[in-house]
């Protein structure tokens, strides 16, 4: 498969113009890839600086639409570039696993009047007063707060 400069413009045009991601064959970097290796030994060092220059704007312009795919929990369409569906998947992944370990707020409501202090673990809490309700996000601080008779939970 050919790919020409006018191709990779009217395609950048087709991206900028829709918020979809536009199906595209599973090998198109890799054939644009080598089609910008062969232009590279060419004389014509303008249409390869061009060539360049758009499939880098095409790429960048479907890596954000794939992260607002991502934002919206969109599933994509079913011919895009191998590469763009890798990282698609391995960003998924990350913030799926990144949602697991967020580590859930505890609220605590303070005992008595508290300065600050310093945690075993060298965090740092307080000064709080009697009564006040906190969310925390430190399960260490949390735990140690309320089986010191510090705090109870809320």
């Amino acid at each position: 498969m050919e790919i020409s400069v006018e191709q990779l413009f009217n395609m950048l045009q087709s991206e900028r113009k829709t918020g979809e991601v536009l199906p595209l064959p599973k090998d198109f970097y890799k054939e644009a890839s080598q089609q910008l290796g062969s232009l590279e030994g060419s004389p014509d060092k303008q249409h390869s600086a061009n060539f360049r220059k758009l499939l880098a704007s095409v790429k960048e312009r479907r890596i954000q639409k794939l992260l607002i795919y991502l934002a919206y929990n969109k599933q994509l369409p079913n011919q895009v570039p191998d590469e763009e569906e890798e990282l698609y998947k391995n960003i998924r992944l990350l913030l799926e696993s990144k949602a697991s370990n967020v580590q859930q707020l505890r609220r605590v409501k303070i005992s008595a009047d508290m300065p600050e202090l310093t945690m075993p673990n060298g965090s740092r809490v307080g000064p709080y007063k009697k009564s006040q309700v906190l969310e925390v996000a430190d399960n260490y601080a949390a735990d140690f707060l309320v089986n010191n008779k510090l705090a109870e939970q809320v």
